[in-house]
This record gives structure tokens, C-alpha cells and sequence, in this order.
């Protein structure tokens, strides 16, 4: 992702410097691309900054992540789902369901780690009869699932 923010970055940074000395002739054009190659240098360098601070966020939760795999820190509950509601919003769907008292919920888009393997869930097939098993682990107040199974 910052990748192409970089690139319109410098894109408008080349149009900047092209605008100032290249075109000497028209003023109305030369200052409607400045104003332009403004604005999206301006744009792109606060979503790089943007991009800049949550990268760091991302690894470490990842590190997170594997540290609570690695000296099995995370919590287990095993049961039957209750509650269970499947909600679209903006093209997502948002599955939300408690087992004993234990409230979890996901995006089909969400990836969860299964311990090392990454699998991205589409619409995680929800079988109320079925009793599962979710390795979680809680932060800021929600239950973050590491793995789903079935329990047979």
C-alpha cells in the first residue's frame, strides 16, 4: 500500500518541477497544474505519514501474535454457538456470536493465524447444532480469535 502513495508522490513532486520550469508561456495552465501537483503531492504525503505510523502497529501485533502462540498464552473456550447474527455492512459481512457467555465476532475479510498458516475466512460456515472450539486471546476489551475448529 505505500507503494503507490509514494508513487503519486513523486509524480507530483516531477509535475511540480516541470510546471515551474518547463512552461513559461501560459500562467493559467502552468498554475493549474502546480495547483494541482500541489494537492496531490500534499495528499499523498500525509497518507504516507499515515502509512508510516501504522506499519510499525501492524508488525507489532504480529509479533504479538506469535509470541502468544509460541508460550500458548491464549485462552480456549469449547460450546455451542448462541446468539449468532450475520449482519452486511458496506460488503461485509459481520458474523457475531457468543460461546458460554464469551462474545466473539469476525469479517469475512478477517485473517486469522491458525497457529502459523494464514487462511483469509470468507464467511466461516456457522452450524449452531456444531460445537466448536475458538483459541482467542483478549486485547482493548475484545476477544481476538486465533483459531476455529470443530470440535468432532
Amino acid at each position: 500500500m505505500p507503494l503507490p502513495v509514494l508513487v503519486v508522490f513523486f509524480l507530483a513532486l516531477v509535475i511540480v518541477y516541470y510546471g515551474k520550469k518547463r512552461i513559461k508561456q501560459d500562467y493559467t495552465y502552468r498554475y493549474l497544474i502546480l495547483f494541482f501537483a500541489y494537492i496531490f503531492g500534499i495528499f499523498s504525503f500525509i497518507f504516507l505519514v499515515i502509512m508510516l505510523i501504522k506499519i510499525p502497529n501492524a508488525i507489532n501485533q504480529e509479533k504479538r501474535i506469535r509470541d502468544i502462540i509460541q508460550t500458548e498464552s491464549y485462552n480456549m473456550v469449547e460450546g455451542n454457538i448462541s446468539n449468532y447474527s450475520l449482519e452486511e455492512y458496506s460488503g461485509q459481512h459481520i458474523h457475531r456470536f457468543d460461546i458460554n457467555d464469551i462474545h466473539f465476532e469476525y469479517i469475512n475479510y478477517d485473517k486469522f493465524l491458525h497457529f502459523g498458516k494464514k487462511d483469509q475466512i470468507s464467511d466461516f460456515p456457522i452450524d449452531p447444532k456444531a460445537i466448536y472450539r475458538i483459541s482467542y486471546y483478549s486485547f482493548n476489551g475484545d476477544n481476538i480469535i486465533l483459531r476455529i475448529e470443530v470440535s468432532n
